[in-house]
């Protein structure tokens, strides 16, 4: 048997083995088949059959299907993808028509539209009069996304094929990603097109009246067929793909990596990738459970008699990664579709099927488009990879057996068209309608509808004739038909010019025993704040029960759009409610931008019982939005409240991020404000407040972001008895530390209890963890005892007499980070001295940690306990630095930054930390110091030194001229931080970096090795998944999101296991090999000196919202930012192979293969 080369080359290049799952990899390992082939590898539910409609050499690579009135199929195809053709050649995409499908499902006419299209993917298809006014016919026309607009093609000869092309909108952004960009286009009864903005794209457009909107990543808006308006829809979501109009109207999206399956609401927020919503959190879901798939491409209703009670009003999904189509059966709580997951719809054995699109055809019948590809996946997979197929590409047709089915074409005289607005079929309505309206100039009021289906459409025909009156609204509303009052509610939000007796309508709509019209009503009155029903709606989210979110938060939506549009008199109406309306508007406003809603805040809502995060976004809204003058008797108010410290610190702290939103920071900040927070500063760095601590924790070189572990527990004790201990085990045995005490005056013995493990029982005791005696003045050990491998506490003596009297200090560490079997406990020291005292050293740290924060970011000279805090080694290393950052704002100028960079480095090691935090208490200049440190330290702790020093101008200098004078390695210029670091401080850095490191070896030379080696291992290995679980909580959840737990600040991670072991191994030993455009992070030079690498959440008027290398969200003023450089690196650590032990690696890569 010949063995092709491509498929012998992949194989071998990727590593995968014959009996691996074909399914799990992301380049199938198996050869094609051909459509005979696959036509036989398909699996239904009993009762359905599948029949191949097109495939090669009449088509290649379909994206998106759309029939016509006439019952073809028409369907955008790219081989260019996923590269874009440059906008000055010819690209070779195309616009296919089927047409003639056979009983077979075969199409027996094919023809191309359009070519030298550039990866066109939505498409809308119709006809309408001629833009020839000398010809007085229709013409077929196409509304078609082609890098880098969505144009308008016109057949204006009538042979088929579009002579005429006009910019519809545009240009917009592709120069980020290619694989979403404009698609899904499905047209809505009210004459406009609906669409999916794609991912990771940045997009500014308008239409011809000059309204502008920006799309980012997800997305999805709506346009005007002339090119006048494009309006946005919903925010967020991160690559839709795939929309449905349902029979009442409700529209439907298909989404990966957030939620497979959303019906969308009007102005909702959905995540994205960690972006924050309005205020009035996240649009509700549909579905929960992921399908085993970030991949999610297409979506439809079986809205049919055709398909039966089984599965009539089933959403189906595209699952290109699974090569499946998933099954969902809708539940109806009220206005809120909630779905359950079902057996798959459709199976195929051949994983190269890529369903990308699914259509509802005019005959009732499911159609797919399938990509058919070895490649699927766009950043998973190298975009040059040589095994991605351009050839290929199939149509399918399901249906079920013996049932009888239309025909595809409808009638395309008046009266047929007219009696298709009465069909169950909901795409032939929507044809017949839109073909209504473009080419016979039918305004609805000469239609004799005959049912309540074509009542409405006769009321959509007037509505875009301009014809629409209230009096028919109001008619709808009142006849009780089936489902035409919501339909009239839908259209009355796009109505302008109400009738008193409209208004008062949609008011008693929201009092209907029917919750879609409730909702719907709610909607309209929404979208025209210009008719006041703030009471009204006020009324109806009260009684709206729990379980109905959807009409729960498009009231929501409606009170905000209300209280924004209505000035002084809305937010009268409001404070004249009962209490329970009043406190449910408070929590609203923080998404109304006004200061009358700050007002309203500060006099309605604030509840003691409210949320954390509600709290937090009030208090940061009254900051933000309120005139001064109300703001500082805010903060007087609180500040002489009978509050704890703790929580009058929280509350200014929000105070604080308002304020940064208004551009008020630092010593700008000013008056009553300046005064509470100096308060707050100095009680939390009092000197009473400094000595109550004894312990200070260091973390592990390379575990900076860890959590001190260190709080207080109970233990048995072996002479019986139940004690408080200072234990690493509460926060979770995954975090680490050295925890230290103050320095005391030995005593002869020494006793203690200590419990804790050693490791796993069945596995040899290790070192990790451990308390020792030590030296003040030689750090010499003096004893040290281990764990004894069990919960009850032993007890330790330790003969001290040579060394009584002598200054030295208790040292515990926790050093293993495995997910059991990994901490230890102590205390019950004698003599019970005040240097070991039993303390809480993680809440205590936290205290004064907050205290150096705030004299940081308040920029107080308050020297003395921050001098203490730098200069006493036994502080614990995080209020250490972040004291030493505030000690630096205090004498800014020169390199002093970077002496407290280096005090708050931990993988510098303690000498050189303890000299830069002497340096800087000193107020010498930094220079010197580093330069000294520079001549003297390891290869590694260069590295370090060099991270901190290329963060700034006169940083990079300094480095550069230790580098040109050989006191420094030129090797450190290969690093990736370091040359990032560089570049986005001046430009000019990169050709100095390029003709110092030429000749040297690139950074990740033996990444390769590394990734090779760690695959061979985990293939040797018995790893514990159970173990990976507990790993991925503590090292990937702040970024990652699994299963609906954990940050989306990176990728979501729901069906990772199908990258398959290469690639995952891949992806977190060398994180900047494959980075996605929408992850790639950006360089921030602040005035301060710093350099941030950071991912940009949110783009405020005057601040940025960031997330960190931590994953933790941060505020940056714009006033304080110097340059922001976009980088091709991930913000993902590229030392991942250090960081996690290699047992726990293995653990981890098994838990991640094993989520499909």
């Amino acid at each position: 048997m010949r063995i092709p080369v491509l498929s012998f080359w992949l194989a071998t290049l990727i590593g995968v083995s014959a009996a691996d799952d074909p399914f799990a990899q992301h380049v199938r390992t198996t050869d094609p088949l051909t459509p005979e082939q696959q036509l036989k590898s398909f699996h239904l539910p009993e009762g359905l059959k599948i029949q191949l409609v097109a495939a090669e050499p009449d088509l290649r690579k379909p994206l998106n299907m759309a029939f016509d009135v006439s019952g073809r199929l028409w369907v955008t195809e790219s081989r260019e993808y996923p590269f874009a053709a440059p906008t000055n050649s010819r690209p070779r995409d195309t616009i296919r028509i089927f047409s003639d499908i056979d009983e077979s499902g075969r199409a027996r006419g094919v023809s191309t539209f359009a070519t030298n299209l550039n990866i066109p993917i939505g498409l809308y298809p119709f006809r309408s009069p001629s833009s020839d006014p000398t010809d007085s016919r229709s013409t077929w026309k196409c509304v078609v996304w082609s890098i880098p607009n969505i144009l308008l093609l016109e057949d204006s000869d009538h042979n088929g094929a579009a002579d005429r092309s006009k910019v519809l909108y545009g240009p917009f952004d592709y120069t980020r990603d290619t694989h979403g960009n404009q698609a899904s286009f499905r047209r809505a009864p009210d004459g406009w097109i609906y669409a999916t903005h794609g991912f990771n794209n940045q997009s500014k457009v308008s239409g011809t009246d000059g309204h502008e909107i920006e799309l980012s990543s997800g997305n999805t808006y709506r346009f005007r067929l002339d090119g006048s308006r494009i309006e946005k829809w919903t925010h967020g979501q991160v690559n839709p793909f795939g929309l449905y109009f349902d029979a009442r109207g409700n529209l439907y999206s298909a989404d990966c990596h957030s939620s497979p399956i959303y019906q969308l609401l009007r102005g909702a927020y959905y995540p994205s990738f960690g972006k924050p919503h309005d205020g009035l959190g996240f649009g509700p879901t549909t579905i929960q459970h992921s399908h085993g798939s970030t991949a999610i491409a297409g979506i439809v209703m079986l809205e049919d008699p055709a398909w039966g009670q089984e599965f009539q009003r089933d959403l189906l999904i595209g699952n290109v990664m699974t090569s499946r189509i998933n099954r969902d059966r809708l539940e109806w709580r009220g206005s809120s579709s909630v779905g359950h997951e079902e057996d798959d719809f459709l199976k195929c054995d051949d994983p190269w099927f890529r369903p990308v699109d699914l259509q509802l055809g005019p005959d009732g019948l499911l159609y797919i488009a399938d990509f058919y590809n070895r490649i699927i996946g766009h950043y998973e997979v190298p975009l040059d990879h040589p095994g991605r197929d351009r050839e290929r590409g199939r149509i399918w047709r399901v249906l079920p057996t013996g049932a009888p089915y239309l025909d595809s074409a409808l009638p395309l005289n008046p009266a047929g068209l007219v009696a298709e607005l009465n069909s169950v079929n909901s795409t032939r309505r929507s044809l017949a309608l839109n073909d209504l309206a473009e080419n016979h100039c039918l305004d609805g009021k000469r239609v004799d509808h005959g049912t309540a289906r074509g009542w409405i459409g006769s009321m959509w025909l007037q509505h875009r004739a301009g014809v629409l009156e209230s009096e028919t609204l109001i008619s709808m509303i009142e006849s009780g038909a089936l489902h035409t009052g919501e339909w009239a509610a839908r259209a009355a939000a796009e109505h302008e010019n109400w009738s008193d007796e409209l208004v008062r309508k949609m008011k008693s709509a929201l009092k209907h025993d029917y919750a879609m019209l409730q909702r719907c009503a709610a909607e309209a009155l929404g979208q025209h704040p210009e008719y006041p029903a703030i009471r009204e709606l006020a009324e109806l989210l009260e009684n709206a029960p729990a379980e109905d979110t959807h009409l729960r938060h498009v009231i929501r939506i409606a009170l905000r759009n209300q209280l924004a549009g209505a000035g002084d008199e809305g937010f009268k109406t409001a404070a004249s409610l009962e209490a329970p309306a009043r406190r449910a508007i408070g929590e609203l406003c923080v998404a109304v931008p006004s200061a009358n809603a700050a007002k309203f805040i500060l006099s309605h809502g604030m509840r003691a019982d409210s949320s954390e995060e509600l709290r937090r976004a009030q208090f940061r809204h009254i900051a933000e939005h309120i005139d001064r003058e109300h703001l500082d008797q805010f903060a007087m108010v609180m500040r002489e409240r009978n509050e704890s410290l703790d929580r009058q610190v929280d509350v200014f702290r929000y105070f604080l991020d308002g304020l940064s939103a208004r551009g008020e920071t630092g010593d700008r900040i000013g008056g009553t404000i300046a005064d509470w927070g100096r308060e707050l500063t100095q009680q939390l760095l009092a000197k009473e407040e400094l000595d109550r601590s004894v312990w200070g924790n260091t973390p592990r070189p390379r575990r900076s972001r860890q959590a001190n572990p260190w709080a207080i527990q109970e233990r048995r004790c072996r002479d019986g008895k139940t004690s408080r201990l200072i234990s690493s085990h509460p926060h979770g045995e995954r975090l680490t530390g050295r925890l230290r005490s103050k320095s005391f005056k030995l005593p002869g013995k020494l006793s203690f209890y200590l419990c804790g493990h050693r490791g796993f029982p069945d596995k040899e005791a290790h070192t990790y963890n451990r308390v020792r005696i030590r030296l003040a003045d030689s750090n010499r050990i003096l004893h040290e005892a281990f764990p004894p491998r069990h919960d009850t506490a032993e007890k330790i003596e330790w003969d001290l007499s040579g060394f009584a009297g002598r200054d030295g200090y208790f040292e515990a560490i926790d050093g293993d980070s495995d997910s059991a079997y990994a901490w230890l406990a102590f205390g019950r020291f004698e003599p019970a001295l005040d240097e070991l005292k039993l303390q809480n050293p993680k809440a205590l740290a936290e205290r004064t940690l907050i205290g150096a924060r705030l004299a940081k970011d308040l920029q107080l000279a308050i020297r003395e306990p921050i001098h203490r805090l730098v200069s006493d080694p036994h502080t614990d290393f995080n209020v250490r630095a972040e004291a030493a950052s505030a000690l630096a704002r205090m004498n800014q100028g020169g390199l002093r930054w970077m002496l407290a960079r280096v005090v708050g480095t931990p993988e510098v090691r303690d000498g050189l930390r303890e000299e830069a935090g002497e340096e800087l208490v000193a107020d010498e200049d930094a220079a010197e110091f580093i330069v000294r440190a520079m001549s003297r330290t390891t290869a590694a702790q260069q590295l370090e030194l060099a991270r901190i020093l290329a963060g700034s101008a006169v940083g990079s200098k300094q480095l550069i001229q230790l580098i040109e004078s050989g006191k420094t390695s030129r090797a450190v210029l290969t690093d990736s931080t370091v040359s990032k670091k560089l570049i986005a401080v001046s430009a000019v850095n990169a050709e100095l970096i390029t003709s110092l490191t030429r000749g040297l070896p690139p950074a990740n030379a033996g990444r390769d090795d590394l990734i090779g080696k760690r695959i061979a291992q985990f293939r040797s290995v018995k790893p514990d998944r159970e173990n990976g679980a507990v790993l991925f909580e503590t090292a990937c959840a702040a970024c990652h999101q699994l299963k609906g737990k954990g940050k989306v600040v990176g990728p979501q991670l729901d069906g990772i296991g199908n990258r398959g072991l290469d690639r995952i191994v891949e992806d977190i030993l060398d994180p900047n090999r494959n980075v996605d455009v929408a992850f790639r992070s950006e360089s921030i030079a602040l005035k301060s000196g710093d350099v941030i690498s950071a991912l940009v959440r949110k783009n405020h008027p005057r601040t940025l919202l960031i997330a960190n290398t931590a994953g933790q969200e941060q505020v940056i003023p714009k006033n304080e930012i110097t340059s922001r450089t976009s980088s091709s690196s991930s913000l993902m650590p590229d030392n991942f192979h250090q960081a996690i032990p290699e047992r726990g690696f293995h653990d981890l890569i098994a838990f991640l293969l094993n989520q499909r």
